[in-house]
């Protein structure tokens, strides 16, 4: 199964497909799975089919995972093509081509429960905030 979070041109990908070889059983700091090299995607821990609908859950890797900015150019690490859209996958398991905000490299978006009318969707904090809370880090492709 590690063949879906595999995407040859990714800068975070080897030019070789995964092993394919899972941790049995699976680790909550895996070994095994989804080695370097083998995963483009970030993702958002602590989420589950409860959690928030709107909430994102996977991304493409991001250049600087601590800010959730992306950069231009598909050869780097992070890199969108001309740094105008990614992928986002959301909690309720709808993907779509979204936008990146050409100032901040971010993925900005409606709040989606709270007041701040409009941010980076990756953003952890306080419940108010509307986005995602301190347990829910995004994590890189290693």
């Amino acid at each position: 199964y590690e063949a879906i979070f595999w995407v040859p041109k990714s800068a975070f990908c080897s030019p070789n497909p995964p092993d394919g070889i899972i941790d049995t059983p699976p680790l909550d700091t895996p070994v095994k799975t989804l080695e370097q090299g083998e995963n483009e995607w970030a993702y958002v821990l602590g989420l589950s089919d409860s959690s928030n609908s709107d909430f994102p859950l996977l991304t493409d890797g991001f250049a600087n995972p601590a800010t959730h900015t992306y950069t231009t150019g598909l050869s780097k690490k992070g890199g969108r093509l001309d740094g105008k859209n990614t992928v986002v996958v959301y909690v309720d398991g709808h993907g779509v081509l979204v936008r990146v905000d050409p100032a901040s490299m971010q993925v900005l978006g409606p709040n989606p429960v709270g007041p701040t009318p409009y941010g980076d969707i990756f953003t952890t904090g306080h419940a108010s905030m509307g986005w995602l809370q301190p347990e829910n880090k995004v994590v890189n492709p290693r």
